[in-house]
């Protein structure tokens, strides 16, 4: 990268075919490193979005990432910047072009439009992480899995930032390892990902639901890799969960806490503030949340009710539980919550933890 080329990435957002936002490398007074510039369309011209300057690579230009040591070159962007988030979901596309000052012609070179959903991609990925947004480690003891959609096929374009030698074109005795292309078949039948945590195997009935909230970092376990699946599941963690479920909208919690047990210092503090101001959660009559008991079925019940937005339901006369008469509290939030398949018949259901039967499943 020199000061004589620039790099452009158009994005669509709203599916119109004309460009919304405008990514842009460029230099800053005072500044020793290469920046990225978020702009926005406005009447035929291109408006800087104000704090939206980032590091190329999406980091100051630590080991491997900066730009003597690596010819990858990554312009990344928050979603929420470019008006998405789970409460806004959709589809973008975008182009890459190269200007310089050396060349003839104002546009050295421009792909053609990618499609992309964030939302819902076709593939994604797990695996040790960097510490840089988007990044993975890529060391010999370091793993990176690749997930897919059901039957999606493909190639995937995998970019390393090492320093070592390394291009597509095999100029100069280069290997290739900078860029790999690879092919992603439809023949592997059983696409099986392991959570990775120590204590979670095949003999456990839960793992593939486990396996599913560590993909998308909804749980992350305990410090050592552990998950510790025969514990009960506390309310501060189930705020926590269901949190991170609705994509960790941004939030800033209020400074007086909604609840008298629940000081601002709590891990869980924003997590439970969100949930109460979400109407998730209303806590107890005393005014308190009591984040430390477990979570038993009939309020995580409650919870995945109001998550899903208290949608109109008229419950069965005939109750599915032995242990839930139809004058039950929460008797529209479970039945409701079995009818999605939330829960199963395999156990009953107000007296016991959330890791009996509850499903944390996309339907």
């Amino acid at each position: 990268m020199t000061p004589r080329s620039t790099y452009y990435v158009f994005i669509d957002t709203d599916g119109d075919g004309t460009n919304d936002y405008r990514l842009h490398t460029m230099r800053a007074a005072g500044v020793d490193y290469p920046l990225v510039q978020l702009s926005r369309a406005d009447n035929g011209r291109w408006v800087p979005v104000d704090g939206a300057l980032y590091p190329l690579n999406n980091t100051w230009g630590s080991t491997d990432t900066n730009t003597m040591d690596s010819n990858t070159l990554i312009m990344g962007v928050p979603l929420r910047q470019l008006g998405l988030s789970t409460q806004n979901p959709g589809s973008l596309s975008y182009t890459v072009a190269t200007t310089s000052s050396y060349a003839t012609t104002p546009i050295v070179d421009a792909t053609e439009a990618v499609k992309f959903n964030p939302f819902t991609p076709t593939f994604w990925f797990t695996g040790t992480a960097s510490g840089v947004p988007g990044l993975f480690v890529d060391a010999p003891n370091a793993s990176l899995t690749v997930h897919r959609t059901e039957g999606a096929e493909g190639k995937l374009l995998l970019l390393h930032l090492h320093n070592s030698t390394g291009n597509l074109n095999g100029a100069l005795g280069a290997t290739g390892d900078r860029a790999q292309v690879l092919n992603v078949s439809g023949e592997n039948t059983h696409n099986t990902v392991r959570a990775r945590f120590t204590d979670v195997n095949d003999a456990n009935t839960a793992t593939p639901d486990i396996d599913w909230l560590a993909e998308r970092r909804i749980t992350r376990g305990y410090p050592g890799g552990t998950f510790h699946p025969g514990e009960d599941t506390e309310r501060g963690a189930a705020a926590a969960f269901f949190y991170r479920l609705a994509g960790s909208p941004a939030y800033t919690p209020p400074q007086q806490s909604p609840f008298t047990d629940v000081p601002t210092n709590h891990p869980f503090y924003k997590e439970i503030a969100w949930m109460h101001q979400a109407g998730i959660t209303t806590g107890w009559a005393d005014g308190t949340f009591r984040p430390h008991e477990a979570a038993t079925r009939e309020a995580m019940a409650a919870f995945f009710y109001r998550a899903a937005g208290s949608p109109a339901y008229t419950p069965p006369e005939k109750k599915p539980f032995e242990d839930v008469p139809t004058g039950a509290r929460f008797y529209r939030e479970i039945t409701w919550a079995y009818e999605k398949k939330i829960f199963t018949e395999e156990t009953s259901c107000s007296n016991l933890p959330p890791r009996y039967g509850v499903r944390l499943r996309q339907r």
